[in-house]
């Protein structure tokens, strides 16, 4: 009988959601695709005590070499961010509890320091020996604190300790030590460091003959005619491709009234400027007389390196003590290729020229200025190498995983955000032609980002700085990258992925996309299928590790620009 029949079950929960496309199945749920692919990933904690490095876990693992302690308690979650729009890579600290109750970590802290104490947390199967894990996070300890049960401790990143340091802590300063005749009073500056083409903005070249207002690289008096028959001014801490034009209290000077050679002080080869009379006018001795239009460091085919990721890299290696053992050396390759590429509007790729003129700035400062002025991510990978990405119009974009509703992406994890950045902009003011010796940017114009001022009901003015570009054609190439970023239609998707495809995963990689709950690219209303996404193109921004003793969770945050496709 009909009454008498069992009713038929309600539709699970998950069916109330909108349904995939029909060209896709349902996806599995998550508990029978990690038993399908049956991922080991654990979580290993190693921290170099003064006695000896000693090894934990949550559960006791074993490696062929070594056995991994059960006790850990918790551990905290650990982020590692490579924000597109300017800013320093971010890795947070990290706490770990560590099980006490035998009083183990109390009976070594009687008798050993715990501050500084390097800790290193790594992921994967340890089954596959210790080359198969990716390192998590790098850190020391800073903060350790006791309980009855319990050694807590709070870890800070080193990554980027190295990169703490001033720049006039390690290069060439005037200082009598290096220039025994310099003159009294002058101990204050840094010798130059110069880059690129550094030359007079070809603007102000057709205002006159003799081009006043000087040049963009200030130099310095190092002898008054004492140690040598003329008056030596230091142009740069290193060879120079050429000094092109001096000028005198910014009138340019004829050729004729000095030579430009080269002198070894302290060790090193410096470009100085030999005058035949003294330049300095009574009365005027608090100006800075002397500057200069300069190409600076050569390259490898003696011509001028200004390739930025090559420059970037001659920093790391000559000025910050990091040597090509600590670059991963496929990534920075393919960077300078990008930035080497034919771009949509010239041919020639991105250029920078500078002049390190500050001896107060860190090392992080210049990294930041180099990145913010060619749209560089500079950040650390799972294996403790630092890794470098450039965007640029025309490079090549190859995927290194792929995530799907079906299986890799976690049911319910999917998040969509239009643009997060705080200002949407219509329209950006991009300054660049930075002159060192007046601090200000000789060129300051606007980009109208196309199709933006319609979408916004006040229209947005945004500043970029390009610092340390020179090139009118890399300006504004760069420029027209920012403007993608500040797109309304920037997606910036977070998703829970299975923890084995963390070893695929990495800053700055791109994932192929494939979710029914995505926004699509094209207009809805013009008769298209509602699939979401398909087979969209996203590099990963930041990744997230949240580890617990049952499962471990993995978090993608990615961004989907419409300028790289």
């Amino acid at each position: 009988m009909a009454g008498n029949r069992r009713q038929r079950p309600l539709l699970s929960s998950y069916r109330k959601r909108p349904l995939p496309s029909s060209y896709r199945k349902r996806p599995l749920p998550y508990d029978l695709t990690a038993v399908l692919r049956n991922p080991q990933f654990v979580i290993l904690v190693e921290i170099d005590w003064q006695s000896g490095t000693e090894y934990y876990s949550f559960q006791e693992e074993r490696t062929p070499t070594r056995t991994y302690l059960p006790l850990v308690q918790s551990i905290s979650r650990i982020s590692r961010e490579s924000p597109p729009i300017g800013g320093e890579p971010r890795i947070a600290d990290v706490r770990i509890v560590l099980k006490d109750e035998s009083r183990r970590f109390t009976r070594k802290k009687a008798g050993e320091p715990f501050h500084e104490r390097e800790v290193r947390i790594l992921a994967g199967d340890p089954s596959y020996g210790l080359s198969r894990l990716n390192r998590l996070y790098v850190g020391k300890i800073d903060k350790p604190k006791f309980n009855a049960r319990f050694l807590t401790i709070t870890c800070k990143d080193i990554a980027f300790e190295r990169f703490r340091f001033r720049l006039g802590d390690t290069v060439k300063n005037l200082t009598t030590n290096v220039f025994p005749f310099l003159p009294a009073g002058t101990e204050s500056h840094m010798v130059p460091i110069v880059y690129g083409d550094c030359g007079l903005d070809p603007a102000n070249l057709a205002l006159s003959t003799t081009h006043e207002g000087g040049g963009p690289v200030p130099c310095y008096r190092i002898d008054p005619a004492m140690g040598q028959s003329k008056y030596r001014y230091v142009v740069a801490q290193h060879v120079c491709l050429s000094v092109d034009r001096v000028f005198i209290y910014g009138i340019e000077t004829s050729t004729t009234n000095y030579a430009i050679t080269t002198a070894t002080y302290d060790g090193v080869i410096m470009t100085v400027i030999d005058f035949n009379s003294d330049p300095i006018v009574s009365g005027r001795e608090a100006e800075l007389e002397v500057t200069a239009a300069v190409r600076g460091i050569q390259d490898a085919s003696v011509g001028m390196l200004e390739n930025p990721v090559e420059v970037l890299k001659d920093l790391m290696n000559t000025y910050f003590s990091t040597p090509n053992s600590d670059l991963d050396t496929p990534l920075w390759d393919s960077a300078i290729s990008d930035a080497r590429r034919n771009t949509q509007s010239f041919g020639e790729g991105y250029k920078v020229a500078f002049a390190l003129v500050d001896r107060r700035l860190r090392y992080t400062d210049i990294i930041q200025k180099l990145c913010e002025s060619c749209l560089i991510s500079f950040f650390v990978t799972k294996q403790s190498t630092f890794g470098v990405y450039i965007r640029a119009a025309g490079q090549t974009i190859t995927t290194s995983l792929t995530l799907t509703d079906k299986i890799e992406v976690i049911r319910g994890s999917f998040d969509l955000e239009l643009n997060s950045h705080p200002t949407l902009a219509a329209t950006l003011q991009y300054n660049y032609m930075y002159n060192w010796v007046k601090d200000y940017f000789e060129r300051q114009p606007d980009y109208a980002i196309p199709g933006e001022a319609a979408k916004h009901t006040v229209v947005d003015r945004e500043n970029i700085n390009l610092w340390y570009v020179r090139d009118i054609d890399t300006a504004e190439e760069v420029v027209a990258q920012y403007g993608d970023l500040f797109r309304e239609n920037t997606d910036y998707t977070t998703v829970e992925v299975t923890p084995d495809l963390f070893r695929a995963a990495e800053l700055n990689r791109w994932a192929d996309v494939t979710h029914f709950l995505g926004i699509p690219v094209y207009d809805l209303s013009a008769g298209a299928d509602d699939a979401g996404f398909v087979n969209v193109d996203m590099r990963i921004v930041a990744m997230e590790i949240e580890p617990t003793p049952s499962k471990t969770r993995v978090r993608l945050r990615m961004i989907r620009t419409p300028g790289l496709t």
